[in-house]
């Protein structure tokens, strides 16, 4: 399935005459690095906020407004998790599949 991209990128990467453009070597377990270390930070940053969020929660006393927002921040920083955990899956997966 990603073998045409595989093959482009082999092509763009071997040429050395491209105006313009660094030559850059960028070995895969350093790119895997960099995305493992930004899904470890969202994932604190998710974790914090959903703490945040349920004492927020626990403190609301029964307000709808403050319950509503809190309900909400939680949902969104499950969603951010998980979109930050598909999206490092998905990084490793294509790096995998390339080399």
């Amino acid at each position: 399935m990603l073998l045409p991209f595989r093959f482009f990128a082999q092509q763009v990467l071997e040429r050395d005459d491209l105006p313009g453009l660094p030559n850059v070597d960028l070995a895969p377990s350093s790119i895997q690095d960099a995305i493992s270390l930004v899904a470890t930070i969202l994932g604190f940053i998710s974790v914090i906020v959903i703490i945040i969020a349920s004492i927020k929660f626990a403190l609301s006393q029964g307000e709808s407004q403050k319950v509503a927002n809190a309900k909400n921040t939680i949902i969104y920083a499950l969603i951010g998790l998980v979109v930050s955990l598909l999206a490092y899956s998905i990084v490793n997966f294509v790096i995998g599949e390339v080399t």
